[in-house]
């Protein structure tokens, strides 16, 4: 995805969250890190409720198919799950990542950058993190999700998500 392409999507995530998202958003996002700090902190909450407006909706951010490109297989080879809550978050984080790091590192001092940077470590910290030495239990990674989730996607079928998703089951982590 272009720089142009996320401009795009940061005016939908200002919309859905009813900010204004005035004309000179987009020169101040491109610039390097030196302006108003509560525009960066309005980018990363309308792309963060922005992001779960389309896992609700079922829209990735980008073709699927550039995950399995990338990783080889596609997600629900790699996961073993069907269609369900936790693909649509799988497929939404995985195409957003990607085309999060098309613009990377060119435009990687940007206060549109570094909203995309926040949101997607979020994610990643308590949805797909790495294996590691430390690892956060199950039950409670399990809760922090519930959690999470309750307040930033309340339309989210977080029962079922929590119920389908592999990586509670056991078999990850």
């Amino acid at each position: 995805m272009k720089m142009e392409a996320w401009e795009h999507e940061f005016e939908q995530a200002f919309r859905l969250c009813n900010l204004e998202y005035r004309p000179m958003y987009s020169a101040i996002a491109l610039q390097k890190l030196e302006q108003d700090k509560k525009l960066a902190v309005d980018m990363k909450i309308a792309m963060e409720r922005y992001f779960w407006r389309r896992v609700c909706d079922r829209q990735p951010f980008g073709d699927t198919r550039r995950v399995a490109d990338q990783f080889g297989r596609s997600l629900e080879e790699n996961y073993g799950v069907e269609p369900g809550p936790f693909l649509d978050l799988a497929e939404c984080y995985w195409t957003f990542q990607i085309e999060m790091r098309d613009v990377l590192p060119a435009y990687f001092e940007t206060w549109l950058a570094q909203a995309l940077i926040a949101v997607e470590s979020e994610l990643r910290t308590l949805f797909f993190p790495t294996p590691g030495p430390i690892a956060m239990p199950r039950r409670l990674r399990k809760s922090a999700q519930r959690t999470y989730l309750q307040q930033a996607a309340p339309d989210f079928p977080i029962e079922r998500y929590l119920k389908e998703n592999p990586m509670l089951r056991g078999w990850w982590g």
